[in-house]
């Protein structure tokens, strides 16, 4: 926020940027209690049914979910608007804990 900014827009950005992270719980929490792979549009539909919902709600959630680790894309296929959409899931707790894998390279693998 600039120097300029009036207090009431700088409180307008935290109280957004707080309902954000809780957006995020909240999505969260929905692929836990609903297992099986699910695509952005089935997710905003149960947890926003319409026309409260718009995509913009779950879908970039629903990205920072998968870039932490929380969730993981498990296939595409062909949504109703015939294009490729993305299915996920929420990661087992097994899934959550489990270290990293360490790659190898090919010549360190012929040792």
């Amino acid at each position: 926020m600039g120097m300029h900014t009036h207090i009431n827009s700088i409180a307008a950005y935290i109280s957004e940027r707080e309902k954000l992270s809780a957006r995020k719980a909240a999505v969260l929490l929905w692929f836990q209690a609903h297992p099986g792979s699910h695509t952005d549009r089935s997710v905003l539909a149960s947890m926003y049914p319409p026309p409260d919902g718009e995509l913009g709600m779950v879908q970039p959630r629903i990205s920072d979910l998968i870039r932490e680790g929380w969730l993981v894309e498990t296939e595409s296929v062909i949504g109703d608007h015939g294009r490729a959409v993305r299915l996920v899931q929420a990661r087992s707790q097994a899934e959550i804990l489990e270290p990293e894998p360490k790659y190898v390279s090919n010549q360190m693998a012929l040792l």
